[in-house]
């Protein structure tokens, strides 16, 4: 190094000394740096240039081409092993690399990094050692399409492997079991011989044979001992079998309504017996309640009486043959509780007083003839207490989703369930034509099968056990829906005269639609007003109520019960003048017009109104012009 102006070799002027130097004494040589710091010439070009490099190269990128090769290449040879295609130019060895190793080992390459870089760039530009060398940007090239991945054809070539050795274990395990099977056929064709009896091989293959059905299940002996057994109320703990009397902390004080007509809670069976009783308790003189049959759940068919049973003049009113028209249940319980509260407060139906008219003539009122069908449209089928009336039920679904009669889910299809626990359509049951009815329903269902024989079901021999005891003149059936009084079918003579007048007093007073019904045919028979038209000689007549689909919906009680809330004095008024000889009964029918429009109970009044606005905006015209139903609900 040249001395300074003092004279002092390797030192540098003072800051403030002032001297002036030429630009080649400003510079401090590159001998003069390595002298300082001990580096030599190589080392301090190869600072400089990392340096420029970080400073140009972004960050997060890579800054030597050869800085992950290694990773690479450790990478290739475990693929190798494995038996994964790598080209063979990734372990193609030459001498600079075989001199590295030796010198270096693969641990000492990272630290010679960039000499080698140095080297190969010499390299290039002597052509002589450029076939000893591997071409980096070709190997680049090779590399970075790999990143770990299976070539082309190394992955055809694996796929191919892959199936042959599936396709191999299929067909070694189809041809060990074909040979087991051979062999038990053969094991068991020599035991038959050796047992003196011949063992033929199905020539059907397994496979043909049809998958068991819903109808199948009518030859199984669970099913048919289900289907035939009854449970007794003692077996079930019925509230007809308790003290009723437990109840009366329950029931409503004097003066207050005992039938609810909440729409929010279901008009259950037991709600039903229990107003029954509180209906004895408070008019004991009026009404007493009986029971004249039990279902196949367990449950007691109720026949209300009201009037003096020793009179020769006894009317039959039947609700609620079909479960889901559980809503005409409500309806006779609030008749009954009308009745009952007008005649023991001196109350007059037109020109007569309740206590003339019921003095000749008795009621039977049966509110609810299938408690089985209530339970299961409000309740479902775990309202069911018996498992013989479950699996019925569930027999029903499965048998109807087969004929393509189920519609919806479970729960909906017994919400609209119409028969009994045993699947018997009980308008259907009665022996009027019975034998000949052939509708094409001949296994337990929703609706429509007539039974296992005529008068099969215990509903229906409750009903019959009322006009085998006492006096019946007229029977009145009550159904969901239609809006109609249905009449006539078939009658003849003195039934037909009467018939027409039980009808035209139903038509005043209820402004209902009157239809005629003809004698019962193949397709419709087995009802109730058909066996005592034409088999008993007796006049009945059927009262459709309500609009829509089933379960009619409760919005609707209101127009109901404003329509028939004097049917029972209607009739008993009708029967009264036929039995003092007024046969045209123009009286009866005069009264029932008169009463209908005298009803002026404010709440049946808004019910009717609110009815008929919607029956205008939902129908689109004047009421006139409704569908039309029988008595059993159908269109």
């Amino acid at each position: 190094m040249q001395d300074n102006e003092n004279g002092n070799p390797g030192e540098l002027p003072d800051e403030g000394s002032g001297a002036l130097r030429s630009d080649e004494e400003k510079l401090i040589s590159e001998a003069d740096v390595r002298e300082m710091f001990g580096e030599d010439e190589k080392v301090i070009r190869r600072r400089k240039r990392w340096q420029a490099r970080r400073r140009s190269i972004p960050n997060g990128e890579i800054r030597d081409p050869l800085e992950n090769l290694d990773k690479r290449i450790e990478e290739q040879k475990r693929r190798r092993e494995k038996g994964i295609d790598v080209p063979d130019f990734m372990f193609r060895r030459t001498k600079k690399s075989e001199v590295r190793e030796e010198k270096h080992g693969w641990s000492g390459f990272w630290r010679g990094k960039k000499k080698r870089e140095a080297e190969r760039k010499e390299e290039q530009q002597n052509p002589a050692n450029a076939e000893d060398m591997i071409d980096i940007d070709e190997l680049k090239e090779k590399v970075k399409n790999d990143d770990g991945r299976m070539s082309t054809p190394g992955f055809l070539i694996a796929m191919v492997v892959l199936f042959v050795s599936v396709f191999a274990i299929v067909m070694v395990t189809f041809a060990v079991s074909r040979m087991t099977k051979l062999i038990s056929d053969g094991v068991a064709s020599v035991t038959s011989e050796l047992s003196g009896e011949s063992t033929e091989i199905p020539l059907v293959e397994q496979e043909s044979v049809p998958s068991p059905t819903a109808h199948d299940q009518l030859s199984d002996p669970d099913v048919l001992a289900a289907l035939a057994y009854s449970a007794t109320p003692e077996e079930v703990s019925d509230i007809s079998t308790r003290d009723l009397s437990l109840y009366l902390s329950e029931m409503p004080e004097d003066g207050k309504e005992i039938v609810s007509t909440d729409s929010d809670v279901d008009y259950t069976y037991e709600r039903m017996v229990r107003d029954l009783y509180y209906l004895t308790v408070r008019f004991p003189n009026l009404i007493m309640m009986n029971t004249v049959g039990t279902t196949k759940d367990g449950r007691a068919i109720y026949d209300a009486v009201v009037g003096d049973p020793s009179r020769s003049c006894h009317i039959l009113v039947v609700y609620t043959q079909h479960g889901s028209e559980h809503i005409n249940t409500q309806v006779a319980m609030r008749q009954l509780q009308y009745v009952l509260t007008t005649w023991s407060n001196g109350g007059s139906y037109v020109d007569k007083t309740f206590s003339d008219i019921f003095s000749d003539v008795c009621f039977h009122i049966v509110p609810m003839a299938n408690p089985d069908g209530v339970t299961i449209a409000q309740l479902g089928v775990d309202g069911l207490r018996t498992e013989s009336a479950k699996r019925v039920v569930k027999l029903c679904y499965e048998l109807d989703k087969e004929h393509g009669k189920a519609y919806g889910t479970f729960e909906e299809y017994l919400a609209k369930f119409k028969a009994n626990a045993n699947g018997v359509d009980l308008n259907k049951n009665f022996d009027a034509g019975w034998g000949e009815l052939d509708n094409n329903v001949k296994y337990p269902s929703t609706d429509g099968y007539k039974g296992s024989s005529a008068v099969s079901e215990p509903e229906t021999q409750a009903i019959l056990s009322i006009a085998d005891n006492y006096p019946i003149q007229a029977v009145i059936s009550v159904h969901s829906p239609g809006d109609r009084i249905i009449w006539n079918y078939g009658a003849e003579g003195d039934v037909l005269s009467v018939g027409k007048s039980m009808a035209e007093t139903l038509n005043a007073l209820t402004k209902y639609g009157m239809v005629e019904e003809s004698h019962y045919t193949k397709r419709v028979a087995g009802g109730i007003a058909e066996y005592f038209v034409s088999e008993r000689n007796i006049p009945a007549v059927s009262i459709m109520t309500g609009v829509g689909t089933l379960p009619v919906d409760m919005s609707y009680f209101g127009d109901i019960f404003g329509h028939n809330l004097n049917v029972i004095p209607a009739i008993a008024y009708l029967y009264d003048d036929l039995m003092t000889g007024d046969e045209d009964a123009e009286q009866a029918v005069e009264a029932a017009a008169e009463a209908s429009t005298g009803v002026d109970n404010e709440d049946v009044q808004d019910g009717y109104d609110t009815y008929e606005d919607e029956e205008t905006a939902e129908d689109g015209n004047d009421g006139d012009e409704d569908q039309y139903y029988d008595e059993n609900g159908n269109e």
